[in-house]
């Protein structure tokens, strides 16, 4: 009966002032499965029987356990490394009581109404729960090194992998990875990190636990990078092994299991010694210049890029006067003292190995006896370690006798000199041979025979050469000089010019005495001749066109109708003469005023009927003077006079006379 009168109490309630089901607060649970057990605590205000609908969710399956009430999600796959978030619906309903039939349809009216007065609430609640799902297991890293190339005292650090893999099942992120040196320590052992360009990761040494840490959240690969750019170095304990242990922890905050492991062997600092490899000069010849030991030297060393002392001694055969020489090249820090006594010299300073290479090339050798003996030189060399080689370098130097054989010239003439001319080179062609020398130290080219006041040789030198010259005008004597080569001084000797202001017809006779470098002069001097001869001068020719006639009385006439005046060698004159010659009588007169931009003026000697043109013009411009020239006379008349013209050029070469007539009535 009480059942009974719950039940109609509950019906009127839901009908006239249902209240809608509450939950809260949600508490969850989850099991060593990654299962998640949710209690949602939902009551009905009425209390009605509450009955629930479940929307599944996206990444799991939920139902409800009948005996706790409580909703069980089970994802889907077992949940590993980052947490899964997940979310589903549950509807609560309170009308599973509702009335069934035509009193069912009365009820739902009447709660219809009564929630449109705001007196009842729905029936049912929709709820949205989140659920996270925490990893059952999150795997760790992995870190697997690989072995450097190790580490040599007093060198460069040395990188402590020379490659490393991290690898993580379910994170791509590292938060830190802390290296340290383990076993074997020393003092003085470091462990140095420059971050890679863009990384995040940046690096802290502890030296009192011998720890370098890397902070920073980086990709796997970026803590690869970071670590292949972590460099060993020390001080002490070569040959002692030091043991790395690197531990890695991932953005989930787990570490690995077991750190990596790498080794760094630790080497002495090694000694190299350097080593020297001369090779020979050419030789010494007794009374000639230094010559070099060696023409060419290779120093190496492969722990050492520079030298501090190399020691040059003549070792062998050495002679009373035997003498090496240095002088530093330019720029070079290495300087040199020579010991007779011991026939050694030293050279010094803190130089590379080019800069000692370049400085042993600079060495000379000398001698004044001796001769065919040929000397030895040992070469030793210590590097700036104090290191020196393990034997010397070893070179010979030939010592030959003074040569005595002397230079012998052969010239062949040049082309002769024309006075008034350009300068005659002397000699069209000229050798010079020496048996035992390769160098001239002077040439002298003399005048010897039918010089001349006035007689010159000349000198330019060619471009590049040596040898410069000295003219003595009192001895007529060219003075060569300088060290060249017999080919310079044949080239020098075919730059030699000759030039005269008088002696035409007279051939100068020229020695050409040699010396060589070692002082030797020719037996006999070469000799070769230089013709002169007088200037070639062209006569001009003047062609006058007359046949015009003068009326006494009348207007002065112009007597030269045309003219042509040619020169072969000369472009101007400087005076041509109009004369009148054959029936000429007193009162006849040649005028010439002049003509603009013409520089010919005019005189006139009435006593020998002659005008003179003179100035230096052209020949055209003597043609139009000549062409302007007017006659006249007071008597004379019914006869023909005849007019000459000479023509002087620049040169002072005169014309023979060119005639015209002029008849006179």
């Amino acid at each position: 009966m009480n059942t009974m009168m719950a039940w109609v109490a509950r019906q009127i309630s839901h009908t006239f002032v249902n209240r809608t089901p509450v939950a809260g607060p949600i508490v969850y649970e989850q099991n060593v499965l990654g299962q998640v057990y949710i209690d949602l605590n939902a009551t009905d205000p009425n209390g009605d029987v509450l009955t629930y609908d479940i929307i599944q969710p996206e990444k799991g399956w939920v139902y409800r356990d009948l005996i706790t009430g409580k909703f069980v999600y089970t994802p889907y796959a077992l949940v590993t490394g980052q947490p899964l978030v997940d979310s589903f619906q549950i509807v609560v309903r309170d009308d599973s009581e509702h009335l069934p039939g035509v009193l069912g349809q009365i009820q739902t009216l009447v709660e219809t109404v009564t929630r449109f007065l705001g007196i009842a609430e729905a029936d049912n609640l929709t709820i949205t729960v989140p659920v996270t799902v925490d990893p059952v297991y999150q795997a760790p890293p992995l870190v697997t090194p690989i072995v450097g190339g190790g580490y040599k005292l007093g060198e460069q650090p040395a990188h402590i992998v020379s490659t490393v893999d991290i690898v993580d099942g379910d994170s791509t992120t590292l938060k830190r990875v802390v290296i340290k040196i383990a076993t074997l320590a020393q003092t003085g052992d470091t462990l140095s990190y420059t971050a890679p360009t863009d990384s995040p990761i940046l690096g802290t040494w502890d030296p009192d636990t011998l720890t370098l840490t890397l902070e920073g959240t980086g990709t796997l690969a970026e803590y690869e990078a970071a670590i292949k750019a972590v460099t060993f170095s020390a001080t002490e304990g070569a040959l002692l092994v030091r043991g790395l242990t690197i531990s890695a922890t991932d953005s989930d905050d787990v570490p690995n299991i077991a750190p990596g492991f790498v080794t760094v062997a630790v080497w002495p600092a090694t000694a190299l010694p350097p080593l020297v490899t001369p090779i020979a000069g050419g030789g010494f010849t007794i009374g000639g210049n230094p010559s070099k030991i060696v023409s060419g030297v290779d120093i190496v060393d492969g722990d050492s890029g520079k030298l501090s002392k190399v020691v040059v001694k003549i070792a062998t055969l050495g002679q009373s006067g035997d003498v090496l020489g240095y002088v530093a090249p330019s720029g070079n820090p290495v300087t040199a003292t020579w010991d007779e006594n011991t026939r050694t010299l030293t050279l010094v300073g803190e130089g590379t190995l080019a800069q000692y290479e370049e400085a042993l090339k600079a060495v000379t050798f000398s001698a004044t006896q001796g001769a065919a003996l040929v000397r030895g030189l040992t070469i030793s060399v210590t590097d700036s370690d104090g290191v020196e080689n393990i034997a010397p370098g070893f070179v010979t130097v030939n010592v030959a006798a003074a040569p005595t054989l002397p230079p012998l010239v052969t010239p062949i003439a040049g082309g002769g000199f024309t006075i008034g001319g350009n300068p005659a080179k002397i000699v069209s062609g000229v050798d010079i041979v020496d048996g035992d020398s390769g160098k001239l130290s002077k040439v002298v080219v003399k005048i010897a025979t039918l010089g001349q006041s006035g007689d010159v040789l000349g000198y330019v030198a060619p471009s590049g050469n040596p040898v410069t010259a000295t003219w003595d005008v009192n001895t007529r004597t060219l003075t060569l000089v300088g060290e060249g080569t017999l080919a310079q001084y044949e080239e020098a000797l075919k730059a030699v010019t000759f030039s005269a202001t008088q002696g035409a017809a007279l051939v100068r006779g020229l020695t050409i005495s040699a010396t060589d470098e070692h002082g030797i002069e020719n037996i006999a001097p070469g000799f070769v001749t230089v013709g002169v001869s007088s200037p070639t001068r062209l006569v001009p020719l003047v062609t006058p066109i007359g046949g015009r006639s003068y009326t006494i009385g009348s207007s002065p006439v112009n007597p030269v109708a045309a003219v042509s005046i040619v020169d072969a060698d000369s472009s101007h004159l400087q005076q041509v003469t109009v004369r009148v010659t054959a029936f000429g009588k007193d009162g006849d007169t040649l005028v010439f005023a002049g003509l603009p931009n013409n520089p010919v003026t005019a005189s006139y000697d009435a006593g020998t009927r002659t005008l003179t043109l003179s100035g230096i013009a052209t020949k055209q411009q003597y043609e139009d003077a000549l062409k302007a020239v007017t006659f006249s006379a007071t008597q004379g008349a019914w006869t023909t006079r005849t007019i000459l013209i000479v023509a002087t050029d620049t040169d002072g070469v005169t014309s023979a006379a060119g005639s015209l007539t002029l008849s006179v009535w």
